[in-house]
C-alpha cells in the first residue's frame, strides 16, 4: 500500500523518485523505487519477514478445517500417525511435515487444508523431499491432545487412541519411522523418545505381540518378531486402506515365512525360503527333496517315491563297495559262464601261470 510520494538522493546525488510502502510482513515503513515495485510487489524488511509471510499467507492463508480433528476416525489416527513421526510443531503454531513421498504429503495436506499446496526442494542428502506447511495460533493447544509439542522429538508419549483405530495409528507412525528388514522380514519402529518406545512396547506386550526394545544413546528401536510382525501387517493394512504401496507389499511379503510341514501338518516359520520341513521333523525325516515337492505338485501330502530297481551287471567287493561291471560279450564265454574258478596270479598261488592264466581256462 502506498502511503507517501517524495524524493531522495542517492550517494551519487541523483534525484531518484521513491515510494514509501508497508512491509507486508510486520508493517514498517519501506522506500522503494517505482521500478523495484514493478518487479516484486511486496516488499519485505528482510529474510526473517519474507519467510515470515511465506509461513503465514502464502502457505496458511487457506482455511484449516479443525472440524475434523475433534472426532476420532481412521482418517484422523493415521494423520496423527504421520505427525507424530515426520511431522512438528512450532510455539507460535506452525505446523509443518516433511516426508520423501508425495503420497504421504498430499494426504496430511488434503485431510486439514484441501485448498493448500505442497513445495518441493532438494534436501542436503539430494533427494526430492515434500514439505506441506500450516501456521494458526490454535494449533498449539489442539495439537497437544496427540501429544504433539513443540520440540517433541525426545520427549514425545503415546496418544489415548481407542483400540479400534490403533491399527491405522500404527500404519502412520511405520510408515513414517519404521521399516522391514531386508533379510529377517521383521518390522521395526524407530523413535528418539525412550518414553514412547516403552509406551509402544507396553502396548504390544499387552495385545500378544512378541518384540525387542533396543536403545542406543538417542535412538529407540522396537523390532517384532516373525509372527507377530505377521499380525501387525493385517492390523494395519487391512482392505481399502490408504497407505504406501512399497511398504504395504514389502511386509506382506513375510507370508512366504509361514508355512505348513509337509509332515505333521503344522504351521511353521521357514527361516530359508526351500524349507519344507518343520524343526520338530527335520531330525527324523531331513529335508524335503526337490522330486517329492515335483511328484507331490508342491502339496503337503508327498506321495512316498518308489525305491529304485537293482541295476544288473554289478559286482560287489567283500568290503560292501560296489563296481560296475561291463555287460558280457554275447559270443564270448566267461569264467562265469563256463563255471572255472578264477586265480590270483599276483599272490602266488599254486596252480597260478606266470601270465595270469587260471586253472583250465584264461580271463576273458
Amino acid at each position: 500500500m502506498v502511503v507517501a510520494v517524495g524524493e531522495q538522493r542517492n550517494r551519487h546525488r541523483l534525484c531518484v523518485r521513491q515510494v514509501v510502502v508497508a512491509c507486508q510482513s510486520c508493517g514498517a515503513r519501506l522506500l522503494r523505487s517505482p521500478a523495484y515495485l514493478k518487479r516484486r510487489p511486496r516488499s519485505f524488511c528482510g529474510r526473517r519477514c519474507c519467510s515470515t509471510w511465506i509461513a503465514t499467507a502464502k502457505h496458511c492463508g487457506l482455511p484449516l478445517n479443525t472440524k475434523r480433528l475433534s472426532v476420532w476416525t481412521a482418517d484422523l489416527a493415521y494423520w496423527v500417525g504421520l505427525l507424530l513421526s515426520d511431522g512438528s510443531i512450532s510455539d507460535n503454531g506452525r505446523l509443518s511435515f516433511t516426508s520423501v513421498d508425495r503420497q504421504l504429503a498430499s494426504f496430511v495436506q488434503t485431510f486439514i487444508c484441501p485448498d493448500g499446496f505442497i513445495r518441493k526442494f532438494r534436501s542436503a542428502s539430494g533427494r526430492w523431499t515434500y514439505m506441506w506447511r500450516a501456521q494458526w495460533k490454535p494449533l498449539v493447544s489442539i495439537m497437544a491432545r496427540f501429544s504433539i509439542v513443540p520440540r517433541k522429538s525426545l520427549h514425545v508419549r503415546l496418544p489415548l487412541i481407542p483400540h479400534r483405530f490403533m491399527g491405522d495409528f500404527l500404519r502412520g507412525v511405520f510408515e513414517g519411522d519404521g521399516h522391514v528388514e531386508r533379510i529377517g522380514r521383521r518390522a521395526i519402529f524407530t523413535t528418539g523418545s525412550e518414553k514412547f518406545a516403552l509406551d509402544l512396547k507396553g502396548w504390544f506386550d499387552r495385545h500378544g505381540f512378541k518384540c525387542r526394545h533396543r536403545s542406543e544413546e538417542n535412538l529407540h528401536r522396537i523390532t517384532l518378531l516373525a509372527l507377530s510382525s505377521l499380525r501387525l501387517a493385517k492390523l494395519m493394512y487391512q482392505p481399502g486402506v490408504k497407505g504406501l504401496n512399497r511398504k504395504r507389499i514389502r511386509l506382506r511379503f513375510i507370508d512366504w515365512r509361514k508355512k505348513q510341514c509337509i509332515r505333521c501338518q503344522k504351521p511353521f516359520v521357514a527361516k530359508i525360503a526351500r524349507a519344507m520341513v518343520c524343526a520338530y521333523c527335520r531330525p527324523k525325516y531331513g529335508h524335503a527333496s526337490r522330486r517329492e515337492l515335483q511328484v507331490s505338485g508342491g502339496t503337503s501330502h508327498p506321495r512316498t517315491p518308489t525305491p529304485a530297481a537293482p541295476r544288473p551287471h554289478r559286482r560287489v567287493h567283500p568290503c560292501g563297495s560296489v563296481k560296475e561291471a561291463t555287460p558280457p560279450h554275447p559270443h564270448r564265454p566267461t569264467l562265469l559262464h563256463s563255471g572255472l574258478r578264477a586265480v590270483n596270479p599276483i599272490k602266488g598261488l599254486p596252480g597260478a601261470a606266470p601270465g595270469g592264466v587260471g586253472v583250465g581256462g584264461a580271463w576273458p
